[in-house]
This record gives C-alpha cells, sequence and structure tokens, in this order.
C-alpha cells in the first residue's frame, strides 16, 4: 500500500510539468499582454513596453516557462499583477470560501441522490421511480446560471427568506450548495440506481435469497456496500470538480472564492494567479483520486490485495 501511495505521489510530478507547459502556452497564444491590460489600451508604448519587461514578457516562452517551474518548485508562484499580492497569499484567503462550497454541495447531493438512488432501484418501474427518474433528468439538464436565478427569485425577491449574494452567514450558502448540490445528487441518484439494479442480479444476491436472508439485510449487508463502490468514485469527482467549478455559482451570488479569482485573473491576464491557481487544483484533484482509491481498497478486499 505505502509503495502504491509513493507511486501515485511521484506520477503528480510529471503531469504537473504537463498542466503547466500546456496552460503556460495558452495563455502565451492569447490576444493581448498583461501590461496593456494593466495600464490601459491609451497608455504610452514605452511605459507598456517597459513593464512588459519588467514582468519578463520580453523573454522567450521556453524561458519563462522553466524559470516558473523552477520557481514553483520552492513554493514560489508569482505576484498578482492585479493586486501586487503573491499568488499563495491570493489562492489561500478565497480558497476556503470555495472548500466549503464544495463539501456543503456534496453532503447535501449525497443525503438526497444515494437514498434515493436505493429506493428508486428497490421501487423499480414504480410511480416513484417514474417520478424520481423524470426528476433527476430534469435538475441534471438544468443550467447552474438559471437554477440559481431562480432561487434568487423566488427565495429572496418572492419571499425575502435568504440573501442573494455574500458569505456573511450559513444563510449564504444556502441556495449556492443547492444550486450546486441539486444537480448533483440527481446524477448520484441515476447512477445509484444503475449500479443497485446491476448488483441486484448478481449470483451471490440469489443465493442470499436463496437461504432466506430477509430484504433488508441482502440490501444493507450484501448489495450496497458493493453498488456504492462506483458511486464513491463519482463523489470524488464530483468533489474534485467542485472545487474548480463553483465559477458561475460564485458569480451569480457574488461569492469571492476562488472560481471569481481566476475568471478576473484570466480577463486580465494576470498569469501569475491563473498558473498557481491551475496548479493547486490539478494538485488537489489528484491527491483527492488517490484518497478515493484508497478508500477503494478499504471496501473491497480484492483491490487492496492488488495495491500491495
Amino acid at each position: 500500500m505505502a509503495k502504491y501511495v509513493v507511486k501515485r505521489l511521484l506520477l503528480i510530478i510529471p503531469i504537473i510539468l504537463l498542466v503547466i507547459f500546456i496552460v503556460f502556452n495558452i495563455l502565451n497564444i492569447t490576444p493581448g499582454d498583461p501590461a496593456t491590460i494593466i495600464l490601459g489600451k491609451d497608455a504610452p508604448q514605452e511605459a507598456i513596453d517597459q513593464l512588459n519587461k519588467e514582468l519578463g514578457m520580453d523573454k522567450p516562452v521556453m524561458q519563462r516557462y522553466l524559470k516558473y517551474v523552477t520557481d514553483a518548485a520552492k513554493l514560489d508562484f508569482g505576484t498578482s499583477y492585479r493586486s501586487g499580492k503573491s499568488v499563495s497569499e491570493e489562492i489561500l484567503s478565497k480558497f476556503p470560501t470555495t472548500l466549503k462550497l464544495a463539501i456543503l454541495s456534496v453532503i447535501v447531493s449525497s443525503l438526497i441522490g444515494i437514498p434515493l438512488g436505493i429506493v428508486s432501484a428497490i421501487r423499480q418501474y414504480s410511480v416513484l421511480d417514474v417520478t424520481l427518474t423524470v426528476s433527476s433528468l430534469f435538475l441534471a439538464s438544468v443550467p447552474g446560471f438559471w437554477l440559481g436565478l431562480m432561487l434568487i427569485l423566488i427565495f429572496s425577491l418572492m419571499l425575502g427568506l435568504l440573501p442573494s449574494n455574500g458569505i456573511g452567514s450559513i444563510k449564504h450558502y444556502i441556495m449556492p450548495v443547492l444550486t450546486l448540490g441539486l444537480p448533483s445528487a440527481a446524477f448520484l441518484a441515476r447512477m445509484t440506481r444503475t449500479t443497485m439494479l446491476e448488483t441486484m442480479r448478481q449470483d451471490y444476491i440469489r443465493t442470499a435469497k436463496a437461504k432466506g436472508a430477509s430484504k433488508s439485510r441482502i440490501i444493507n449487508k450484501h448489495a450496497l456496500k458493493n453498488a456504492l463502490m462506483p458511486v464513491i468514485t463519482m463523489l470524488g469527482m464530483s468533489f474534485a470538480g467542485l472545487l474548480g467549478g463553483t465559477i458561475v455559482v460564485e458569480l451569480v451570488f457574488g461569492m469571492p472564492g476562488l472560481g471569481s479569482t481566476i475568471i478576473t485573473a484570466i480577463k486580465m491576464k494576470d498569469i501569475p494567479i491563473v498558473m498557481g491557481s491551475t496548479v493547486f487544483l490539478s494538485i488537489l484533484f489528484m491527491i483527492i483520486m488517490l484518497i478515493v482509491d484508497l478508500i477503494y481498497a478499504f471496501i473491497d478486499p480484492r483491490i487492496k490485495a492488488q495495491l500491495k
């Protein structure tokens, strides 16, 4: 197990180098330069050239790439062009909001999606199953920004129950979490239903039924544990995706998270912030997926044996 963890952690290094290379080149070929965006189009060309030189934009792309990798290896991700603060400080100040949003959204989607998926599988083709299926398809297809705006319209403007923006209290998180959690719960419900139905058709389930095991014991003891393995993977990927995918929700609800910071940085071509956020989220994603694999090993002894 320890060797497997070490191998996976070492694998992060070449992947991060590739990610940095791709993003660095994409930012390089996008129109505009940081100095023009910072100083404005009406600024003297001499001032723009001077600032670009100070930012190192006059050097070849590969040279800038190698310098960035060298500095990043020393945990020096540069300074934001826009705010003048260090990239690490900017990320760490904004990330808690995004992390809280992601954690609460995953909890809500799990508490709603998994039980509904189990009930839907147990009562296959019933009115409840059809209703849950239609509801899941609707929520899964609804754009996040539309759902967020509808929640604001109903709970903020019409009922006046919840604040429409900000992060002052737990009430500020209710609508953003529902906006992220409900579509995710719909996907979880469909996944749980599918895996439960597949599991219930396995030979060991039929054997348990033949031995006279109760329905609740078959579901809780035999079926659920195996059926939830793909769901755990989906939860891990969903959580990792939410850490970098809350951009729309943060913009709709005016939340100062990492997603909105990245969007602002892209608009301003604030390369250090974009690169630092990309590296940070990439490493986080791979660590989360490693944790998911380790959870797999604890759930299924067969996988644990393969990892040794």
